[in-house]
């Protein structure tokens, strides 16, 4: 809607900065951008489009930057259902709310801010869902079926028709839907297939000997050999606000650990 954010643009009280990442994944690193509607009584959509940039070292001896355009995504909101299409749309190839791009990737999510905060607009609410906008429904449940409104509606089920999410898994990646539910926090989508690896770490011996940390670039390679068949792959090795008991941790050191022992059930059960 020709308004324009720009992340090396930053005002604050102290001046103006930027948000710059050095780190080929930014999970949890999101940031949030708010604008208002051009009209925000008769707007019925507006056009958003997410644009990727890349500094690089320019010059003989690189000691000067640019930065270049990588790869965007053009949107059309609609205000009255919260749905878009366009670059990215409902249920697509690489699942509502991801961008897979041929060297880059985008998590994000557009949204309203709607009388009760549910997430769901006024207008869904008032006209499909026949609930009450006044009311959040991030917790009601009136199918009974133990998965709230809020994330039926995402999802395209029908809040007031019961479902047994304990057995639907419609990507047939072994998470049932109310797996899925309380894993949504960390990006899991019951339409795309997810695969979620706990990565720890083991004690070195020595200074000779340091820590045994599994590479990010190996963690690279493995995302990406498995986006190229439509699986997200997320490996938690101490994610801020993780789930418990997840990545992270660095265990004690052992120089041949056998099968036969039972000395790995350790690791499974604590």
């Amino acid at each position: 809607d020709d308004q324009e954010y720009i992340s090396k643009d930053i005002w604050s009280r102290k001046g103006v900065t930027e948000t710059l990442f050095n780190t080929w994944d930014t999970i949890f690193q999101e940031n949030k951008i708010q604008r208002d509607a051009t009209d925000k009584e008769v707007q019925e959509t507006s056009e958003i489009t997410l644009t990727i940039m890349e500094r690089k070292s320019i010059g003989i001896l690189g000691l000067r930057s640019q930065d270049n355009e990588m790869d965007s995504i053009s949107l059309t909101y609609d205000y009255r259902t919260g749905r878009w299409d366009g670059g990215d749309s409902f249920n697509d190839s690489d699942g509502s709310g991801h961008y897979l791009g041929d060297t880059f990737e985008i998590w994000f999510n557009v949204y309203q801010v709607d009388y009760d905060l549910d997430g769901i607009p006024y207008w869904t609410e008032v006209n499909i869902l026949k609930t009450n906008p006044k009311i959040a429904d991030s917790r009601l449940d009136p199918d009974g079926d133990g998965i709230p409104t809020t994330w039926e509606w995402k999802w395209g089920y029908d809040p007031h028709v019961y479902d047994n999410h304990s057995t639907l898994d419609p990507d047939k990646d072994g998470l049932e839907n109310t797996e899925e539910y309380f894993m949504e926090k960390w990006f899991a989508n019951p339409f795309s297939q997810d695969i979620y690896m706990e990565a720890d770490a083991m004690k070195g011996e020595g200074f000779l000997h340091p820590d045994h940390y599994l590479w990010e670039e190996s963690k690279q390679i493995i995302i990406e050999r498995f986006s190229q068949h439509g699986i997200n792959m997320y490996i938690d090795d101490g994610w801020l606000d993780g789930p418990v008991n997840g990545g992270g941790e660095l265990l004690t050191h052992y120089d041949r650990i056998s099968q036969d022992s039972g000395m790995m059930l350790q690791f499974y059960r604590h």
